[in-house]
């Protein structure tokens, strides 16, 4: 099945992106497609930071967690984040 084909479905799973404080603009949508070849994550993101000066531009990336929620206590703020995604 193509990647065009396989997008056209329900996703099996989706997780919105949502900026901080300091980038309240970013927002965006992961759809997660469950193959024959493993996991196949569909990203789109909007309202990321610009600048005229492309040496100045700021580097945007993201990464998943295995947790459910980005709060934690207060020892570890982020502990229910948990760790990087890696399958």
């Amino acid at each position: 099945m193509s990647f065009l084909a396989i997008i056209q479905q329900p996703p099996h799973a989706v997780a919105y992106i949502s900026g901080s404080t300091a980038y309240p603009d970013i927002k965006g949508v992961m759809n997660f497609y469950q193959t024959n070849f493993g996991s196949l994550i569909a990203t789109e993101i909007m309202g990321l930071p610009t600048s005229e000066d492309p040496c100045k531009s700021p580097i945007f990336a993201f990464h998943i967690h295995e947790g459910n929620a980005c709060k934690g206590n207060m020892e570890d703020p982020l502990a229910d984040a948990m760790t990087h995604y890696n399958p």
